[in-house]
């Protein structure tokens, strides 16, 4: 996140965006793509879960004199359905671990943006004040 008028904090910025491991760097592009992988994962577990309902075949069994009747499910669709699931929460994990390095990055550069800035006021305001202490007639 870059700002317009104030090139050291995005000096700052770009030193502390390449301190972030590689595989956590967001671009302009990369959320979005993100963001439809988990999309598209997140259709596939549905399309999956109503496969999965669809499967199921009422079973009649008898216990003595009561008769029983229970669904039997194809677990496959089932396991296909966890593993979208799992790659999808991993994908999310990744991208909020990748948008927490980016905000930490984003604070320290601010941080030290304004310490930069307060510490030049602070100089300005000593000049300031020596060239009145020197030209009190002025």
């Amino acid at each position: 996140m870059k700002l317009e008028n104030d090139q050291l904090f995005n000096l700052l910025y770009e030193e502390e965006f390449n301190k972030i491991p590689y595989i956590f760097r967001f671009g302009r592009r990369r959320p979005k793509i993100v963001v439809g992988i988990i999309c598209v994962l997140f259709a596939a577990s549905l399309v999956l879960w109503s496969v999965w309902y669809g499967t199921g075949k009422t079973v009649h069994t008898s216990l003595g004199q009561y008769d029983v009747a229970y669904n039997v499910y194809d677990m496959r669709y089932l396991v296909a359905m966890i593993i979208t699931i799992a790659a999808g929460l991993l994908l999310l994990l990744w991208a909020g671990i990748g948008l927490w390095f980016e905000q930490r990055a984003f604070k320290k550069a601010s941080k030290l943006a304004n310490m930069i800035f307060l510490s030049e006021r602070h100089k300005t305001e000593m000049r300031f004040q020596e060239w009145k202490m020197k030209n009190r007639s002025f």
